[in-house]
């Protein structure tokens, strides 16, 4: 019985569903997964005249595997390369955040901040679903 909760319990959380979410001003109209890819690989960098302040979790974060398969649709290894190459143009990485609840409380304050976190974290936080996979 009790490897039968375990099995229960990680299948609920790989099953998990998560969003990207944004400051409350930055409510246009949905993403797409395109979009969200260029938000987080630095290639769009503005919502209107707002500075888009794409946030990562932590690299052994499961989410964030997930984020970047599903996403991104790179490896750890090729976003690492990815990055190194963008760094001799003048541009960074996402911010890596600590935490799930980090992350929301972050967007919640800073005009312009964008993350992906799991649907049941967001609670009673005033952010802005941008993209549900």
């Amino acid at each position: 019985m009790r490897w039968l909760l375990i099995l229960l319990l990680g299948m609920t959380l790989q099953a998990e569903q998560w969003v990207v979410i944004g400051h409350g001003v930055l409510q246009e109209e949905r993403l797409t997964a395109v979009q969200v890819k260029a938000i987080f690989l630095g290639e769009k960098h503005y919502v209107e005249s707002i500075r888009l302040v794409p946030l990562n979790l932590p690299a052994e974060d499961p989410l964030r595997a997930k984020f970047e398969t599903k996403i991104l649709g790179l490896s750890r290894t090729q976003i690492h390369a990815y990055w190194i190459k963008q760094h001799y143009l003048g541009k960074r990485p996402p911010k890596v955040m600590a935490s799930i609840e980090a992350s929301i409380r972050y967007v919640e304050m800073v005009e312009g901040a964008v993350a992906y976190v799991p649907l049941s974290a967001i609670g009673k936080h005033h952010v802005y679903v941008w993209y549900l996979p």
